[in-house]
């Protein structure tokens, strides 16, 4: 299951499930360049209480460490769990004016129950963070 905080400054999806999850995200080059993006995976912290109950989470917590499987792609990858030290980074060429698919695999078999854990997929171009989109798996 996906929600949405949508009133929080950066939208929030929230994943509901242990099981692998194949996620798309798109890059785009918007304007009259191309881009070289560099994308990454990074993990979050504790999330605002208040978020957590506008999400519908109460008496939930973080994860004490690092237990979610991601992985970015350019190729899908369904009903795969990603490897532990899969591609955490990507880099990618976007032709101006055009958006470039990825693929981003979650898998949380070892999220202990009322815990959480902040995934995040960041966009930067030359160093600079240009975009992204976090997802709370609990």
């Amino acid at each position: 299951m996906y929600t949405s905080a949508s009133s929080s400054p950066q939208k929030m999806w929230v994943i509901e499930s242990p099981h692998a999850r194949l996620l798309s995200v798109f890059v785009n080059a918007v304007g009259r360049t191309e881009k070289l993006a560099q994308l990454t995976i990074e993990f979050g912290n504790a999330v605002n209480e208040s978020a957590l109950v506008q999400l519908g989470l109460h008496d939930v917590r973080p994860a004490r460490k690092e237990v979610v499987n991601s992985a970015l792609s350019r190729e899908p990858h369904c009903n795969e769990r990603p490897d532990p030290k899969g591609s955490r980074e990507l880099e990618v060429q976007v032709p101006r004016g055009t958006s470039v698919p990825l693929f981003v695999t979650i898998h949380a078999e070892h999220l202990a129950k009322r815990e959480y854990q902040v995934v995040r997929i960041v966009e930067r171009v030359n160093g600079k963070i240009v975009g992204g989109v976090s997802y709370l798996v609990v």
